[in-house]
């Protein structure tokens, strides 16, 4: 094997490593390495590691070699240049043949006193170890009283340790080793200087109560049993014994197999690979593992930075919960039963590094999707460029990097903007997330008032505003009477104003643009009273080509005619119908006629008594300009109306 004198021995959990302390006859001590490929092989030859080596000086004490449960570090306590005072505590980073990364653990684990004998349990968060003190009738022994420290938190610092109950510490402790159960403890231990270095197993439960120490008959030897490791592949006890006459006598490393009830509980490897979810590549991530009832920490780790590998010792049969994330990808949690950890379980993790941010933009008021404007900002308050795409109106999907806050504004034309808050540097669990905007329309006051054309006093009137967009507004969203009115109107759209004046009056109809004109406050609307043979003109009355069919825009103006005349029952009206030259002229007088007619049928239909108007063709007879142009033959098509008779002067006025 290679060794000449081994004083203290460790064996990793996997059973093929054992840390050598051995010391020659000539020279230094040394610390070794030895390895085998599979448990019943035998152990290849201690290869000095020469990292720790070259630091040992011929007054150099070094001691209780210790390798964590993952097989990534080693521990042992020496006193080198750099210590706090005697004997302190380091780590050094195990690699297959040697180590690296050599570095003393600092306080409060190191003290001025000698701190020695690191053991770690088996979920790297909690450290035992000795502090050296001189006891009655063991002067010349190193003899210590057990510590132990814990780690809180996701944290790596070490809390303050704490001294170990009396049960243990009531003789000379040593070479305390714990298991990977974290719960199993053996050590050696001595009494007095007639006495012997034996090795005591001890227990805890919960983590808190220490039962009595057990010896453990081994050998039956007078030698000093020294080193215990149990090594839970082959379930023997390694340990080396010594000649009563002390410590720097010939050691012989001995394996022995011990009965059950001094195994450690049984735990389970929980193990798996971390990879980016778009990529497959390894991710270095945060690995960890609570308690199901009480949320204790368990075990925190990393995955390899390479591989993505990861893996945990746990206590077998019982709850855990999961918890994986990095800083710039998601969190996943995962529970796993108490049934499900009696044996090892593998798990996969995939995180994503981004999400898909559906943003739903629409009116608040009308719930119509809305194209807006996006701008991204990180918390700093710096524009953040994202990508970004348009499914449908309304929608548009962002693509934001996990790690970072956002702050999405949200803009469009004639609404007040809004703006949500997005953190992707906390807790993230889903790739896709909805959002909906609702924007708000901005108003803008408008003023209507209302007066006689010929006196301009007030007129109390009824008032209709219809959008483009189909939205009637009814008399009671007007505030106001006697002749001035209120009214807030969506800014940047069209509206039909129809104002109704008492009985007497014309109506009129007239369209504002808030869009065109952003600085009308104000809409004057002066209503004629109603008087006998005066034409008045249609609007938007049209019909097919060559044909007296109505379309169906003209159903608008003429309902507002049906409403005149029955406000006003005690007129008769007449139809007259128009047209330019084009044509000959019976022909013109034939279709002027029938297109008078079909107006005449409509009212009917909708609510005029028959009785109350008459229908009259003029054809090309009667033109308001020349028919040179295109534009003047549009004016002269028209559709008029007169009043025939009524006691009193009437006048109905339609604005163009």
């Amino acid at each position: 094997m290679g060794v000449e004198n081994p004083m203290e021995i460790a064996i990793s959990l996997d059973g093929l490593k054992m840390i050598i302390v051995d010391q020659p006859k000539k020279g230094n001590k040394l610390v070794k390495l030895s390895n085998r490929p599979y448990m019943k092989s035998a152990w290849g030859a201690a290869i000095p590691i020469d990292p720790i080596n070259k630091l040992i000086l011929e007054d150099t004490r070094i001691e209780g070699p210790c390798v964590t449960f993952d097989n990534n570090y080693l521990l042992f306590a020496a006193n080198f240049s750099d210590s706090k005072g005697g004997m302190d505590i380091y780590r050094c980073k195990l690699g297959a043949t040697s180590v690296s990364e050599i570095e003393n653990l600092g306080v409060p684990i190191n003290t001025q006193q000698n701190e020695n004998f690191p053991s770690i349990s088996g979920n790297n968060r909690t450290i035992f170890f000795t502090r050296e003190i001189e006891m009655k009738k063991l002067e010349k022994f190193a003899t210590g009283e057990l510590w132990m420290s814990t780690i809180d938190g996701l944290s790596d610092k070490w809390n303050a340790p704490q001294k170990i109950n009396t049960e243990i510490n009531s003789g000379g402790i040593a070479y305390p080793k714990l298991l990977e159960d974290n719960s199993t403890l053996f050590f050696s231990k001595i009494t007095d200087d007639k006495s012997k270095w034996e090795i005591n197993w001890a227990k805890r439960l919960d983590n808190i109560h220490w039962y009595v120490p057990v010896s453990i008959d081994t050998l039956n030897t007078t030698d000093c049993e020294i080193s215990p490791v149990f090594c839970k592949q082959e379930q023997h006890l390694y340990f080396v014994t010594m000649d009563i006459g002390g410590l720097h006598n010939k050691g012989v490393i001995h394996k022995y197999p011990i009965k059950s009830n001094f195994f450690p509980d049984k735990t389970i490897e929980l193990s798996g690979t971390i990879t980016n979810q778009l990529t497959g590549d390894p991710l270095v991530a945060n690995v960890l593992v609570t308690d199901m009832e009480l949320g204790r920490i368990i075990f925190f780790t990393a995955s390899d930075s390479t591989t993505g590998r990861w893996k945990a010792l746990l206590n077998a049969r019982s709850a855990y919960m999961l918890h994986v994330w990095n800083d710039r990808s998601s969190h996943v949690y995962k529970s796993f039963s108490s049934t499900q950890t009696a044996e090892n379980q593998v798990c996969d993790i995939k995180l994503f590094p981004e999400v898909e941010l559906t943003l739903n933009m629409y009116d608040k008021e009308e719930l119509w999707p809305l194209d807006g404007t996006i701008v991204v900002k990180d918390f700093s308050g710096n524009a953040f460029v994202v990508q970004e795409k348009r499914s449908f109106k309304g929608q548009k999907i962002l693509t934001l990097p996990i790690g970072n806050s956002y702050s999405i504004s949200v803009s469009a034309k004639d609404y007040e903007s809004d703006q949500i808050d997005l953190a992707l540097n906390n807790v993230v669990l889903f790739d896709d997330l909805v959002r909906d905007i609702e924007l708000v329309p901005i108003k803008r006051q408008l003023e209507i008032i209302v007066t006689d054309e010929e006196t301009t006093l007030p007129l109390a009137a009824k008032i209709e505003l219809i959008d483009l967009k189909g939205r009637i507004f009814i008399p009671e969203s007007i505030e106001g009477n006697d002749g001035l009115y209120h009214i807030k109107l969506r800014e940047g759209e069209q509206f039909d104003v129809e104002v109704y004046g008492p009985k007497g009056y014309a109506f009129k109809h007239t369209q504002i643009d808030l869009d065109a004109d952003r600085e009308l406050k104000q809409l004057i609307v002066q209503l004629k009273p109603l008087k006998r043979k005066v034409p008045i003109r249609l609007n938007n009355i049209n019909f097919e080509s060559n044909s007296a069919d109505l379309l169906k825009d003209s159903h608008e103006e003429l309902n507002r005619v049906v409403q005149l005349i029955n406000d006003n029952p005690d007129i008769r009206m007449e139809i007259m119908a128009h047209t330019d030259d084009v044509g000959s002229d019976k022909y013109n007088l034939v279709l002027a006629g029938k297109r008078a007619k079909s107006v005449v049928e409509y009212l009917v239909v909708n609510g005029v008594a028959q009785n109350r108007l008459v229908s009259t063709g003029y054809g090309e007879s009667m033109p308001l300009v020349p028919n040179t142009s295109d534009e003047n033959k549009a004016i002269n098509r028209r559709v008029e109306m007169k009043i025939l008779d009524r006691e009193e002067p009437i006048l109905i006025e339609v604005d163009n």
